[in-house]
């Protein structure tokens, strides 16, 4: 294993990338993304955060602005937050749990309650059950306890340089733990917001209560109110009878993406996605 880097690089930084494998990320996504997304906006607001692939490839775009960033997961923001604040800090915590890389080693650090650690050691240890776990399939219990099983890694990989670069991109980012309502006590006119919520039949194990119909429903009526205040909005969602009825008065085009977290090969590949804008 190569020797641990715990200081920032003296490179250039590169291009900040997602750092978690996360179900439903829109890399796949991204070229449809970047083409329909406003050219000119105030503030950004990104609803459902997950792996963040769409705000990365924003600031990689030249975005500099103001970012308020959304997720009801308050492990996955708080270790955004330590990435920001301290991303040494969160490199040694991971290259610690790499060098300690064995099944028994991940069963026990599942084990522990993130409540119990401080940020940089919830991030090290979410960046590393994410790799080290079946496939990457980040899923919680009906307690909030993550709960995928082994996966059978024979090592770890510690990307140092692009947890310096994510830091450097997270600089002018506010970091929200909370329901997606919030950013309705946030943004305003000429803002633009993205929303990329769990999708009905979906995975939405992300947190201990899913993300069921009534849901859709209500984030529905949150895009309606950033429509009235003047806020651009683009959602993607799953192509399905629920959805096109819920948004038939928006701008609604189908995309294809393709999905490669799934326990079973055969239900990897194309499935079909819509894209909701008001503008």
């Amino acid at each position: 294993m190569r020797t641990p880097i715990l200081a920032p690089p003296t490179e250039t930084l590169i291009q900040p990338k997602p750092f978690l494998k996360w179900v439903g990320g829109k890399r796949q996504l991204m070229d449809e993304l970047g083409k329909n997304r406003p050219k000119q906006f105030r503030k950004y607001h990104e609803i459902c955060l997950g792996g963040g692939a769409h705000y990365f490839d924003l600031r990689n775009n030249g975005y500099q602005g103001k970012a308020f960033l959304y997720d009801l997961n308050g492990e996955l923001i708080r270790t955004y937050q330590a990435i920001k604040d301290n991303p040494a800090a969160v490199v040694k915590e991971l290259w610690g749990h790499a060098l300690s890389h064995t099944q028994g080693y991940f069963l026990g650090l599942r084990s522990i309650n993130p409540k119990d650690l401080n940020d940089a050691q919830v991030a090290g240890r979410m960046l590393y059950l994410n790799q080290a776990c079946f496939n990457g399939l980040y899923r919680v219990n009906s307690k909030g306890q993550l709960n995928s099983p082994w996966g059978k890694r024979s090592s770890i990989s510690v990307n140092s340089t692009n947890i310096y670069a994510v830091s450097n991109a997270l600089r002018n980012a506010v970091l929200v733990q909370g329901d997606f309502a919030e950013v309705l006590s946030r943004a305003s006119g000429n803002s633009f917001s993205f929303i990329d919520p769990p999708y009905p039949s979906g995975f939405s194990a992300y947190t201990s209560i899913g993300f069921p119909d009534s849901d859709q429903a209500r984030l529905h009526r949150v895009c309606v109110e950033l429509n009235r205040k003047n806020v651009m909005f683009m959602q993607t969602n799953s192509d399905c009878e629920l959805i096109r009825k819920l948004y038939k008065d928006f701008n609604i085009a189908p995309v294809q993406a393709r999905r490669n977290i799934n326990c079973k090969g055969e239900g990897r590949g194309k499935v079909g996605e819509v894209l909701i804008t008001n503008y």
